[in-house]
């Protein structure tokens, strides 16, 4: 009888200190993702952009509009081929540079914005990293569209991409607006771009914190 009175409270000592530790293991896993997400992050102050978006950037952007988009196949996070071009139906591409703190600040307005478009506009990220990374950026920025693999720069390059954020919109194998960076403003233009490909009255979107003025991300080959 003392035996078993013994036993029921060290069970549940038992039991709580192990839950204690499943919670505090949690809690350091979430900790240490968090300090990963945010360790190359330089809060930049946006009313003076540490990339801004100028003339020259504008009209060679404006130049790539409308010209044939490169023909290029890419393996996603997955390892499967992807073919780069709006075949399909539209296909907006962002360009990520790994730990690059300009595209770790855009990844989750980028990621809103791709749910307003889910099932009528394929979103994908392009990184500068093999597959391997291509996955991890995916997971750690919970991305709801696919990464693509680019270690060669293969796509980058035949884009004329040379900064990260930049974007495009391409359909049925032709660029359709190239966008050099993001902003409040050029966030809304996108959003008004792609509704107006698939036909579709704009639907409102909040940028949310995104900076007032252009900005571009880092350098690719630099």
């Amino acid at each position: 009888m003392k035996l078993s009175t013994l036993t029921i409270p060290l069970g549940v000592l038992l039991f709580a200190a192990g839950g204690y530790m499943m919670v505090k293991a949690r809690n350091f896993q979430q900790e240490n993702s968090d300090s990963q997400a945010s360790r190359s992050i330089d809060l930049n102050q946006w009313d003076k952009p540490k990339h801004p978006v100028n003339d020259a950037m504008r009209d060679a952007a404006r130049l790539m509009s409308t010209k044939l988009a490169p023909d290029v196949t890419l393996k996603s996070y997955l390892d499967q081929d992807v073919r780069l071009g709006g075949y399909e139906k539209p296909q907006f591409v962002l360009f990520i540079l790994w730990q690059c703190p300009c595209s770790i600040d855009a990844q989750p307005i980028m990621n809103d914005l791709s749910k307003q478009f889910k099932g009528k506009v394929d979103f994908v990220g392009v990184i500068n990293k093999p597959v391997a990374q291509a996955k991890e950026w995916r997971d750690l920025y919970q991305m709801p569209f696919p990464t693509l693999a680019d270690p060669d720069k293969a796509a980058i390059h035949a884009y004329g991409i040379k900064q990260s954020v930049y974007s495009t919109l391409v359909s049925k194998g032709r660029i359709i607006k190239v966008w050099p960076g993001y902003s409040k403003r050029i966030l809304e233009d996108i959003n008004q771009t792609l509704a107006a490909e698939i036909g579709e009255k704009a639907r409102p979107f909040d940028p949310k914190y995104a900076p007032k003025e252009d900005t571009s991300g880092c350098y690719f080959d630099e």
